[in-house]
Formats: structure tokens, sequence, C-alpha cells
């Protein structure tokens, strides 16, 4: 299992996005973080849990930089195919670090979940310099 996190309205880059505001200093704003439960019930009805905790393994994603108004920076270079295999051992790894969170009871989201409605192909791509290129998705879009 592998969470992605993302900044979204939480991280914002610094951006003067309505004149003279600068969206960052306006907003409660943090790292990425997480916490959750996996429950996993088996077929003779005994339960595990599953916390989200220190024991998590960190690596780098193939995102690189995420807004909500600018999209996406992805360097698919970076994708680990193995990541969701059981039988992946990193090298060198990195484990995640305990912060304080935020009180409460831990709730399901009540958004829908994001999926894949629409598969939007490149209008043109052009190489400007070697190994750079402009991709025209024919729209703006995020996601």
């Amino acid at each position: 299992i592998s969470i992605t996190l993302g900044n979204g309205w939480y991280n914002p880059l610094p951006l003067r996005m309505w004149g003279k505001w600068n969206l960052r200093e306006q907003l409660t704003i943090g790292d990425p973080c997480t916490t959750g439960l996996i429950q996993i019930t088996y077929t003779d009805g005994s339960k595990d849990i599953i916390p989200t905790d220190h024991t998590w393994q960190v690596i780098p994603s193939p995102i690189l930089r995420n807004n909500i108004y600018l999209g996406e920076h992805y360097d698919a270079r970076l994708e680990q195919e193995t990541i969701n295999n059981p039988e992946t051992v990193l090298e060198n790894p990195r484990y995640a670090v305990k912060v304080p969170g935020p009180q409460g009871k831990l709730t399901a989201q009540l958004q829908p979940p994001i999926r894949v409605i629409q598969v939007v192909k490149p209008l043109s791509i052009r190489e400007i310099q070697s190994g750079i290129y402009i991709v025209d998705m024919g729209q703006n879009f995020a996601g």
C-alpha cells in the first residue's frame, strides 16, 4: 500500500494570485502529512488494524511540484513500478516522521474519490531543446 501526498490548498507555492495578496500568507499551511488506519477483516472474522506511523517507508515522488491552480510537474523517470509490491526491499530506506496531528476523530472523506474520467491526448509535441519538450494538450486542465 502506498500513499501519495500533495500540497493542494494546504501548502501552496508563494504566489501573488489576486493582486497584492500572497495566497501562502493567507492560509494555515504546513508540510503535507497524513494519518490513517487500515482495517483488515479475514475470512475467519479476525481483524488486524494497521496505523500509519514511523515504521512506514518514505520515497521520493515523481511529483516534483503541485499547486491547486498551477497543476503538477511530474517526472515519469522517477516512477518506481515495484513500490506496491510487498516483496520490494528499498535500499537505505527513509522512514516517516511522527508529527503532532490535528485533534478530533478520524472520519471517512466526505468527498467522492478522485477517478480518471477522461484521457486527454496531446495535439502536438515539440522538442524545443535536446530532451526538453512542449506538449500542447489543446486545453488547460489540472489533475
